[in-house]
């Protein structure tokens, strides 16, 4: 028999035996939901079709004997979906997914260590943000207190913890079986001091898969919003606090330890954290924001342009100061000291740019020559200390932002020639040098006239903060 009648013939046997249970044919298990609905079924192909059906069905509960099985956790309208699972896929798909909800149920919490060790170190769990497994396991813990905070260090090591924030790490060392554990108590110090001193792209572990997704973040004033490029789609996360003042094209956002900073002329520094998707307003503020902000190594800098691993670059001039220079320098964040980089191929001021793969991108801003906005984009090679031309934008801008995702360059905001919020999105395309007009900023959608001007970065979302938001009806332009 070849491996495709093989598999026919597999899938055939499953739906017949789907069709048994519903006819309560040969059945020798029943199992109850908090909604009392009784549903038949048969133990091998349950036991069978997951080891935690297996495990269950193993016990010697009472109800186990006596071929009832109740689930005070479950609706009947989701065990009709596990069964359906069971039957004519895989229950595993079915518990990964609703991980969240399965952990919460008695039969879980009853699991012993290596069964729930072997759930806990899955990528493919679905919870929120990681913060819910450290709690999951908390919960697994109070059922035999006694007996269980002895494996806390074997679960422990499950929780990655450079996707904890800061504050709930502080939680995780306070907690009192943590305190009790050497090893459980220094692990999560170190993260701890990791994501103080660290920068977040360099996280020595890897996320759950879809626990997290980098996205475009467009910040303006009482807006903000997410661009998913490779879905194409808008998304509205939560809106500014009101009384928030108009935000100004020189006023700088800036992604420091997984959250954005928003920074305002002679006001509070505003906050906002992807993890909770909310706003707060920070006791801290800066006497000129038309200082360009950037972060180097988990710290914030003024007066930068961009980061480029321990470096700072400054390019460039500032037109509100009649500043038109070619000139570039940079400062080493570790040894404290600047040095003198090669110019740029044209004078610019009000110029924008971002660090990627030991090349660092400048574009737009003013030139001398009758004040005029540029389009012209420059690539400087750290390694060769040169700079060369390499397309230009199609709309010409000054205090834009752009960022790099996933190895693409993206330009956003800044103000255009008519003086106005810039809102079209570019893309360069390397393989034909140019760049590509990709989408625009739907804040046209919520309020007509605007007249904010956006500014950008690349913020990581969870995946439950994302699956709560409606997609914005901005269609893309290409």
């Amino acid at each position: 028999m070849s491996a495709v009648e093989q598999t026919s013939f597999c899938v055939e046997l499953m739906k017949r035996l789907n069709i048994q249970r519903k006819q309560d044919y040969l059945c020798d298990i029943t199992l109850v939901t908090n909604d009392d609905r009784e549903f038949k079924a048969h133990r091998n192909v349950l036991s069978a079709a997951s080891p935690f059906f297996c495990k269950l069905l193993q016990s010697d509960m009472k109800e186990n004997r006596e071929g009832i099985v109740r689930f005070e956790e479950i609706s009947g309208s989701v065990m009709e979906d596990i069964l359906e699972f069971v039957y004519t896929g895989t229950v595993e798909e079915f518990i990964l997914s609703n991980f969240l909800s399965v952990a919460t149920m008695p039969e879980f919490l009853r699991l012993d260590v290596i069964e729930t060790e072997r759930w806990l170190s899955s990528d493919d769990i679905a919870v929120e943000v990681e913060a819910d497994v450290f709690k999951i396991i908390l919960k697994w813990i109070e059922q035999n207190k006694s007996e269980r905070k002895g494996v806390l260090e074997k679960l422990f090591r499950d929780v990655r913890m450079d996707f904890l924030s800061g504050e709930y790490l502080i939680d995780v060392v306070t907690n009192e079986f943590v305190r009790e554990n050497f090893v459980c108590l220094k692990t999560a110090l170190d993260a701890l001091k990791r994501a103080t001193f660290s920068d977040e792209d360099s996280q020595p572990q890897s996320p759950r898969k879809g626990f997290e997704t980098s996205a475009i973040v467009a910040c303006g004033r009482g807006y903000l919003f997410c661009y998913l490029p490779e879905k194409n789609e808008w998304k509205r996360l939560a809106d500014r606090p009101d009384g928030c003042p108009e935000h100004l094209e020189t006023d700088p956002v800036v992604k420091c330890r997984g959250q954005l900073y928003a920074f305002q002329a002679a006001d509070n520094v505003m906050r906002y954290d992807p993890v909770v998707n909310s706003w707060s307003t920070l006791d801290l503020y800066v006497d000129d924001a038309d200082y360009k902000i950037v972060v180097v190594r988990g710290e914030i800098y003024a007066v930068g342009m961009v980061d480029a691993g321990r470096h700072v670059h400054v390019i460039g001039g500032g037109p509100w100061e009649g500043q038109f220079v070619a000139k570039a320098e940079r400062f080493d964040t570790v040894e404290n000291t600047w040095e003198e980089i090669a110019d740029m191929k044209e004078e610019r001021g009000g110029a924008f740019g971002v660090a990627m793969k030991e090349k660092i991108f400048v574009a737009g801003g003013r030139h001398r020559e009758g004040n005029s906005l540029l389009q012209t984009c420059e690539m400087y090679n750290i390694l060769t200390n040169e700079w060369q031309l390499v397309g230009s934008l199609n709309a010409p801008c000054e205090y834009g932002n752009m960022i790099c995702l996933n190895q693409k360059l993206y330009v956003l905001g800044g103000k255009n020639e008519q003086n106005q919020a810039e809102l079209n999105i570019e893309c360069f395309d390397p393989t034909k040098a140019k760049w590509i007009q990709r989408t625009i900023v739907p804040v046209t959608k919520f309020k007509k006239g605007n007249k904010n001007t956006f500014c950008g970065c690349v913020l990581k979302l969870s995946k439950g903060v994302l699956d709560r938001l409606s997609v914005v009806g901005e269609k893309p332009l290409g």
